[in-house]
Formats: structure tokens, sequence, C-alpha cells
């Protein structure tokens, strides 16, 4: 399960990235929301870290 929140932060981080260069030119409300889910990857791979065994 703890990889599984490892794997699945990191893989929210990298459509976060690819989000970033493909909509450039966004709207604030949009840029709002894409950093609320990237803090929100990082919990899950954090707590993913912290919890392994």
């Amino acid at each position: 399960m703890n990889k599984t929140l490892i794997v699945l932060g990191a893989g929210i981080w990298g459509v976060l990235i690819l989000l970033r260069f493909v909509l450039s030119s966004v709207e604030a409300n949009t840029f709002q929301f894409l950093n609320i889910l990237e803090i929100v990857a990082f919990v899950i791979t954090i707590v993913g870290i912290v919890k392994r065994d």
C-alpha cells in the first residue's frame, strides 16, 4: 500500500509538470487548482515514504 502511495503521488506530480508546460497560458483559477493538486500529490508521496516498513 505504501509503495502504491509513492507511485500515485509521483504519477500525479508527473502529470502536473506536463500540464504546466502544456497549459502555460492559463487563467488564475486553473493555476491555483494545479497548485492545490501539487500540494496533495506532495502529501501523498510523503505519507507513503514515512509509512514504509
